[in-house]
């Protein structure tokens, strides 16, 4: 008969990564981590900033068209000009 040793070891628990709004509660940090091109303060300015935008320039201009437009020129040049 073959014996067979299981050696049971507890899990290392995984790291915990910090949320990006934890990285980047300072604003200035999140500014100067978004014009040095950070994909991480661009995809955080983006998923924070894109819902309020788009609903400005909904308020403002009244046409879902021309407001889709109006953010994708706006996150557009955002990037351009941090870049």
């Amino acid at each position: 008969m073959t014996t067979v040793a299981l050696e049971l070891r507890t899990p290392t628990p995984a790291r915990a990564r910090p949320a990006l709004a934890d990285v980047f509660a300072d604003p200035r940090a999140l500014a100067r981590a978004f014009a040095a091109g950070d994909a991480a303060a661009r995809e955080h300015v983006c998923r924070t900033c894109l819902g309020p935008v788009y609903g400005y320039l909904l308020a403002r201009l009244g046409d879902r068209a021309e407001a889709d437009d109006a953010v994708q020129e706006t996150f557009l040049a955002a990037l351009a000009t941090a870049s």
